[in-house]
């Protein structure tokens, strides 16, 4: 099935590269929804006549582009959310159905559209058992199908080099229960961090982290690399 509609596809993430900061959700949630009345019009014109470089325009398509972006981000983060909801359901299934294959070693990726197996030690009917089961589950299918497409496009965004990355460069990459177990880890470190029994190092990087583990989960994947050559 295919996860991804026009709306994130054609998000140019060249034009994301010329905005030198990016709004926070409520600003851009605050443009998405901004009326087209008169009201508008009359502030573009305002704002055109403060820089004449900028016309009319060009303050409409950006604030059309930004009102696409805010969406795109608010998919990535829903899509994040599906993808740990969906697993602990699908595992759960599995603990009644088949509770002895959760003491096997398996992890799954998306890869040719649909998602797929790795690292496990299954044998072919247990195997066949979990793929199927991972891939009845449509929000899963589509969150993994999404967030392929939001790490590639944060690789064309960090790395700058001309190339417009893909999905297809990410697919495979992404191994979810290793990113969730990581994530988990990383709200457990943003929690110790908060205990106002310890005393902080100067920039510790635990700051950065996240108390809901799906937001952290989004932020491990969307640093996934395309460096490196990959078999899966």
């Amino acid at each position: 099935m295919s996860a991804i509609t026009p709306l994130y596809a054609n998000i140019d993430p060249q034009q994301i590269n010329r905005i030198q900061s990016s709004p926070s959700d409520a600003e851009a949630k605050q443009a998405s929804t901004q009326s087209t009345g008169n009201s508008t019009v009359d502030q573009i014109k305002t704002d055109a006549t403060m820089n004449p470089s900028i016309t009319e325009a060009d303050l409409i398509a950006n604030e059309k582009f930004m009102a696409k972006w805010w969406e795109f981000q608010q998919k990535e983060k829903s899509s994040a959310a599906d993808l740990l909801s969906e697993t602990q359901q699908v595992l759960d299934d599995i603990a009644k159905e088949n509770p002895s294959l959760l003491d096997k070693a398996f992890d799954f990726t998306y890869k040719n559209n649909e998602i797929e197996i790795v690292d496990h030690n299954l044998s072919k009917e247990e195997y066949h058992y979990l793929k199927a089961k991972l891939n009845a589950n449509e929000k899963l299918v589509e969150a993994t199908d999404f967030l392929n497409l939001s790490a590639a496009r944060e690789n064309t965004l960090k790395k700058n080099d001309g190339k417009v990355y893909t999905k297809e460069d990410i697919e495979g990459r992404i191994h979810v229960l290793d990113i969730i177990e990581k994530a988990q880890k990383r709200t457990a470190d943003f929690e110790a961090f908060l205990d106002p029994n310890i005393i902080a190092k100067p920039y510790d990087k635990r700051a950065m982290f996240h108390k809901e583990v799906h937001l952290n989960a989004l932020d491990i994947l969307k640093n996934t690399s395309v460096s490196f050559k990959l078999t899966v």
